[in-house]
């Protein structure tokens, strides 16, 4: 009787792993055959389909539309709202210069309205998607010249 428990608690832990292996197993097929459909989409190009069905959009307003700053502000809006629905995100401006985020290209002495390293413009805005840097903001500081 006690070899009978004994067996069944091996067996009993045999299929247990088994189980855990089989789950694991099935685990790494979906990984993998989601990894494979991602890379047929990028090979067929299809990965994009709807972010440029949603461009065209836009570009059909700026090839029918008389040009005027209304239309390219609102077409700047479309876009922007477009890129945000997937991830971009405008880097963050606020305050203090971060050169994680921001690129001097020129300074300005400080003031009463911008202290020392503060920002005092942007000349061009800078994009992250997710938590990537895709370009930094260029910016004016304000800096005490040596």
């Amino acid at each position: 009787m006690n070899e009978t428990a004994q067996e069944i608690a091996e067996l009993k832990e045999l299929f247990v792993r088994r189980l855990n292996e089989d789950k694991a197993k099935a685990k790494l097929i979906d990984e993998l055959t989601d990894s494979l459909r991602l890379r047929d989409s990028f090979s067929k190009g299809t990965i994009f389909a709807d972010l440029m069905k949603e461009l065209l959009v836009s570009l059909d307003r700026l090839q029918s539309e008389e040009p005027s700053s209304a239309l390219v502000a609102s077409i700047v809006d479309e876009v922007e709202e477009v890129l945000r629905r997937r991830g971009l995100r405008r880097v963050p401006i606020a305050g203090e210069f971060n050169p994680k985020f921001h690129e001097i290209i020129n300074t300005v002495q400080p003031d009463a309205q911008f202290g020392e390293g503060e920002i005092v413009e942007v000349e061009r805005d800078g994009y992250q998607l997710g938590e990537t840097l895709l370009r930094p903001a260029k910016v004016v500081i304000a800096k005490t010249r040596s």
